[in-house]
């Protein structure tokens, strides 16, 4: 069974349509020299499916791999070019690595450079989780061959250490591998909004325009997954209203008795401020 754990699908520049992956935070497209808000920990992600296949299949590349999305395709092509490696018996050392890379073929430069970019990170990160097995297998190894030994309070002590050691390792590489996706505030509300407002609910203070007599006022009114639903006018009554609110705050329609309502509200208010922290909690983002 081949790990599939690329869920990041927004690979495309909102700027010049190329696609790329923000492997690391302040990450630039590598075509336009845009700034791209979001970040993937890809690098942790391919990590980790590497380590899962190797020991499965006694190499990179899976018995199948399905490759849909641009991630999940730069990812078999990270496989296939460390299962190259190892057929050639080569070291995992910059001048070996750049020799393969070099050899490959690209459609563009900007293309080659960003993808080498991302193997020598993969490459890092793939020694550091070794290296962190490496140390909890050694471990485990010397709390067996202690068992051969008479129980005293000293192997005692060194297999209680062990096991907290190993409980340590796991620990960190199971926080290390969750997906991290962090994004800024702005960039969530308007490519998420259609999530984000399912959550926001509730009584908001907000600007209340109308478009019958022209006049604009500070109005409470009730909001409901995103849709304004009664207005409340200040010296009692109130009127009904379905309006939807945009990325952008606002929202227009019409009440029982046809009249025209232009409704915004304060994107920095807390009523979206809840909603945003709501939809990251729930989706494992990080908002900057």
């Amino acid at each position: 069974m081949s790990y599939h754990s690329i869920e990041f699908e927004q690979t495309e520049c909102l700027n010049c349509s190329k696609h790329s992956i923000p492997f690391k935070k302040d990450f630039k497209c590598p075509y336009c020299g845009c700034v791209i808000n979001v970040y993937y920990d890809f690098v942790s992600e391919v990590v980790t499916a590497m380590i899962n296949h190797k020991d499965m299949y006694g190499r990179f590349f899976p018995d199948a791999w399905f490759s849909g999305p641009v991630a999940e395709q730069i990812e078999g092509d990270i496989f296939n070019f460390f299962d190259e490696l190892e057929e050639r018996r080569l070291e995992r050392t910059k001048e070996s690595i750049n020799k393969i890379l070099d050899e490959l073929e690209y459609d563009s430069e900007e293309y080659k450079k960003h993808f080498k970019e991302i193997v020598f990170a993969v490459n890092d990160q793939y020694e550091i989780e070794l290296n962190k097995k490496k140390s909890a297998e050694s471990l485990a190894k010397q709390i067996t061959d202690s068992k051969t030994q008479p129980i005293t309070k000293g192997v005692w002590k060194r297999a209680f250490l062990g096991i907290m050691i190993i409980a340590f390792f796991i620990f960190i590489s199971v926080n290390t591998n969750e997906k991290e996706v962090v994004i800024d505030r702005d960039t969530a509300l308007q490519e998420y909004w259609d999530e984000i407002k399912g959550s926001v609910t509730g009584t908001d203070t907000v600007d209340v325009c109308s478009e019958e007599s022209n006049h604009c006022y500070s109005l409470d009114v009730d909001i409901q997954n995103g849709v304004v639903d009664t207005i409340y006018f200040p010296k009692g009554g109130h009127t009904e209203i379905g309006a939807e609110l945009d990325s952008n705050g606002n929202a227009s329609g019409f009440d029982y008795e046809r009249r025209a309502w232009d409704i915004t509200v304060d994107m920095n208010s807390q009523i979206i401020e809840d909603a945003l922290m709501d939809w990251a909690d729930n989706n494992n983002y990080k908002i900057e």
